[in-house]
Order: C-alpha cells, then structure tokens, then sequence
C-alpha cells in the first residue's frame, strides 16, 4: 500500500454506509422497528435528491469549470472518465449474472481506534479478521450498531462483531426478471433471503434455519430496488453509477457517488504505487472519490471515498441562502426542510435542490470531509469483449466505538462467476410462493395484508386492506 496522501481539491459524501447483516431484518419489518424517524427522513430526502436529472445549468456550470482545467488536470479527468466508461461496461446488457463470495468481520487490533483518516483505513485494508470457529452463535456476530463513520444510529453501545460473517450473493437480470439473493452458510441462523421482480410484481422471500418464514408482496413492480445494497457484497458494482430497466442506482449504498462522470473533473496528484502497482492518483470534488489508476492498464486499482461531517458554528444546509431561494422560504430545522424536500417539493426544484447540495459541500473542503472507506480492486478479467470485472476486493470502513473512537470493518469479496446469457425463469420459479406458504401483501394502499398464498383473489385482498383502513386499523403500513 502507498503512503497515502491526506485529501486536496476532494469533498465529501452524502450519507454515511450501513453495514446491513442480514440477520431476518428485512426491510419492511426493520423500518416498523426504528426508533429514529430522522434517520428514515435523512435517507428518504437524501435519495429524492439523487433521483432526478441534474438540471442543465448544473451541467454549463461544469463545463465552464473544466474549460479552464489545467494540462495535467485536463489528462486527470480524461483517465478518469475513461476508467468509468470501463467500469460501466455492464450498464444496459440484456443479460448479467454474478455470483460472489463474501466475508467482514472485525479488523483484529483495530477496535476502538481514532476515527478514520487515510493512513488509518490502509493500516486496517492491510490487517486480518478473526474466522469464525465451529459453534459459534451467529447472534454475537451481528455489529450493534447501525451506521458507518460515526453519528446516525449509534446509541453509544460497543459492536459485538467477534468473528467475521461469511455470506453468498447473486445478483441477475434478464429482459424479464430481476433477482439478488443472499445466504450464510456457516451462520444458517442468518438464513436466507431473496429478492425478485417482474415487470409487474416484486417479491421478498425469507428463510431461516431450512424453513420459509414469509414472503412479502411489494406495492409496485420495483418496490424493493432501494433495499437492494451493492454495498454488502461489490464494490465493483458501486464503483460508477448504473442504470438497469427498472431504474438507476440511488443512494450510497448502491454507488459511491450520483454525480455524472462525464460532467466531474478531477485533479492530478502526485503518483503512487498502490497494491503493488504503479498508479496514477486523481481526485474529484464533484464524485467526493480518489482513484488510483494503473498505469500500466487503465483501471481502477484503489477507490477512497469521503462522506460530509457537519462542523461546529457553521451553517447547515437547510440554513443557506440557497436553498430559500429555491424553496421559497426558510426553515426553522432539518426535520422542517426534510418533510417539505420530501413532500412538497416539486421535480424541478428536487434536481436545483441536489446542485445546491453538490456545490454546498464541495464550497466546505477540505474542513467538511472526512475519508469513509478505503477499496482495492484486483484479479481483472476481460469476461466478455471490452467488459472488466475484478475477482478480488477489499474493503474498509468504520463503526463508532464511542465518542472519538472507531472499530475498523474488513470486507473480502471473491467473484465466483459471471454471465451473460443466463435466463433466470426457472431460478425465479422456485422462488414465487406456492399455495398455502405466508404471504405479507403490501400492493393495496401502503396496508399489509397477511394471509395464505391461494387462500384470496386479489380483489379480496383490496377489499380487506380498503376495510381495515376504513376502520382505522391502519398503524405505520401493517395491521
């Protein structure tokens, strides 16, 4: 590993990562259960941000700033915007099958360290996990804390992440289908779970030692798109933002950043060998990342990202004279503003919304970032023509271990197999309920409906999520 230089011209992400474990908590169950509202407020409002086209004077705003470029940052932004268009390879086939095995686990002696800074996370990407023996409970392997870098979820408590959690994943689509599984082999008390959809239903199966424990019914054909977290097990597919037909990536566990590759710019610094290889070391206020480069070949060998960190006796976001503007108004809090950006906000002023944000915390650096989390790709293979994927990555990032203080997470991820021709009907087949299994319906109203699959048409169960509203039943989407 390099010895990594602190941030420049960079700045800072939007929310912090969460390590999701997936110990039964799907997302329909996990959300009733959170005490925190803000917190579902700050993803849904940080999400709507990311969600629309960024406006065009957004856009003539870039390209007056990349006009007056330096030669070695004009070089710097062609080789990153080249290394994405690579990365992106994968975007708009018809067909795309991935297979991962994954662990993450507790960097050994490296718990309740000082928070995050670059040297730090390359000392920790460097450091080993402790495997998991024979016996052991997977209810101790869980961390107890919710949220990456500190501050949102935390509750003071100390993660109780003893050994490393090993998991496999697939991730498909085909022109007719979607599917993202997931199991613990090791850990069967974690069970299994997966998500499907058609172009008109969505589906989220769970299992838990062996024996199917529900299946939920999603309101529309894509319901559960946000719930599907690349960062669990890629960091490839994270890497640049992607599309697919049932929508684009949009938070940051889905892709580091939302901003457009093609409209960033990006700042050389001084070259580097990472992982052994000569790189070419180029930062991006815009996308909030660091890249090293290969020389050699031209993809992407390491990934530092950044999130934002509010700073004492500064103004927030909600607070600027931009965000009024476009608004029309003040605010008196962020819970104020959220529901409004959320609620009321039209399209238009969504996408004016996101440029202010991108402009706000690019304005702060480098006293507003802080690093999030340190990648190395590697293992390349050309698996189709003009498309590569690593087989290798290491990841890592931070849960808060009290105040000032981090535990470091280590995440290996070895690719399995990749596919381009593969239909997923008949894997998708097995997984559709069958007559009598326990059916969670959630199509009618944002009401929850339980009952056996067979048991109702669906014009009985409109017909009881419309009566149990009626009546008043109706308690945070289930009754």
């Amino acid at each position: 590993m390099p010895a990594i230089k602190p941030p420049t011209q960079s700045a800072t992400r939007v929310m912090s990562t969460r390590e999701w474990h997936q110990s039964g908590r799907s997302s329909h169950r996990r959300t009733a259960r959170l005490a925190v509202a803000t917190l579902l407020l700050a993803i849904s409002v940080v999400t709507c941000l990311f969600s629309v086209p960024r406006p065009a004077s957004a856009q003539t705003a870039n390209a007056e700033a990349e006009a007056t470029l330096s030669a070695a940052d004009q070089k710097a932004t062609e080789l990153a915007r080249a290394a994405h268009k690579q990365a992106a390879a994968i975007n708009g086939l018809p067909r795309f099958y991935y297979r991962v095995n994954e662990w993450h686990g507790m960097v050994e002696r490296m718990r309740a360290r000082p928070q995050p800074t670059i040297k730090i996370l390359a000392l920790a990407l460097r450091g080993t996990v402790k495997a998991p023996a024979e016996g052991d409970s997977s209810n101790v392997e869980e961390s107890s804390v919710g949220a990456v870098g500190g501050g949102v979820g935390y509750d003071g408590a100390k993660s109780s992440l003893r050994h490393r959690v090993e998991g496999k994943y697939t991730f498909g689509w085909d022109e007719n289908y979607f599917l993202f599984q997931g199991e613990f082999g090791r850990q069967p008390a974690r069970g299994k779970m997966a998500q499907f959809w058609t172009h008109e239903d969505s589906w989220w199966r769970e299992e838990y030692e062996g024996r199917l424990h529900n299946i939920s019914r999603g309101p529309s054909a894509f319901a559960f798109w946000q719930d599907v977290r690349f960062v669990l097990f890629s960091c490839y597919l994270r890497q640049t933002p992607r599309a697919f037909w049932w929508g684009r990536a949009v938070h940051s566990e889905q892709t580091i950043s939302t901003f457009p590759p093609a409209e960033a710019t990006w700042t050389m610094m001084a070259a580097e060998t990472f992982a052994g290889e000569p790189c070419y070391v180029v930062e991006s206020a815009q996308r909030r990342e660091r890249l090293w480069i290969s020389k050699a070949t031209g993809r992407v060998r390491g990934i530092l990202s950044y999130y934002y960190k509010q700073l004492p006796d500064t103004p927030h976001f909600f607070e600027s004279e931009n965000v009024a503007k476009i608004a029309g108004r003040n605010f008196e809090s962020s819970n104020e503003y959220g529901r409004w950006s959320r609620r009321e906000a039209t399209p238009e002023q969504v996408a004016e919304l996101r440029d202010a944000w991108d402009r706000f915390i690019v304005d702060g650096f480098p006293e507003n970032a802080k690093p999030n989390e340190l990648i190395r790709l590697a293992d390349y293979r050309e698996v189709k023509s003009g498309v590569w994927i690593p087989f290798e990555e290491e990841r890592v990032n931070t849960h808060p271990s009290g105040p000032d203080k981090s535990n470091y997470v280590k995440t290996r991820i070895v690719v399995e197999a990749v596919e381009f021709d593969r239909s997923l009907e008949e894997a998708i087949s097995k997984l559709k309920p069958k007559d009598g299994d326990p059916i969670q319906d959630r199509r009618f109203g944002g009401v929850t409906v339980s009952y056996r699959h067979g048991q109702l048409t669906d014009a009985e169960v409109k017909a009881k999520a419309e009566a149990s509203k009626a009546k008043g039943a109706f308690r945070g989407g289930v009754f």
